[in-house]
């Protein structure tokens, strides 16, 4: 994946020219600094489980919460007064109790969010949706099969349609 670096925030996107709030970002330390005491604990491992993905992975902080991008944003984590709030794009809606918030659908796109309150939140399950939601744009992971099964890139055309008229 080619990146590319806005010239006057020093962020970095997926893709060249990416409209954004051009503020300048922070640091993962300097986001943490405020943050609830559960956030960086959770950063850690969402981060340990999305590095170790085939692909590449831009971490990207801003006042708002820690962003995790590939292509596009994956998932993000914000930290919340009482608990940190882990947000992920997937490309189905959940029917999971855990999810905390009410599912929003962006074109396809739906945004579920976790309220988590302990690291060891970051189960099986959740790193899961999150490889689920790191691999969307690409129909699950390089050489899985199972993820890929149902996965169609082919758009209809005409000959799709069968004869016009």
């Amino acid at each position: 994946m080619a990146t590319w670096e806005c010239p006057d925030c020093g962020r970095t996107f997926g893709t060249a020219g990416r409209s954004h709030m051009c503020n300048p970002g922070l640091s993962v330390e300097e986001y943490l600094v405020d943050a609830h005491p559960v956030t960086a604990p959770i950063h850690e491992r969402v981060l340990a489980h999305v590095s170790a993905l085939d692909g590449e992975l831009i971490v990207d902080p801003v006042r708002a919460g820690i962003m995790y991008k590939h292509d596009s944003m994956f998932a993000m984590l914000t930290s919340k007064r009482k608990w940190a709030a882990l947000t992920v794009q997937l490309p189905r809606r959940l029917t999971s109790d855990r999810v905390s918030l009410k599912i929003n659908d962006y074109g396809g796109v739906f945004s579920h969010t976790f309220s988590l309150h302990d690291p060891d939140e970051i189960d099986d399950e959740m790193r899961a949706w999150l490889t689920e939601a790191f691999f969307r744009k690409h129909g699950g992971p390089p050489g899985d099969t199972a993820a890929n099964a149902s996965w169609d890139p082919m758009v209809p055309d005409d000959i799709d349609l069968g004869p016009l008229g």
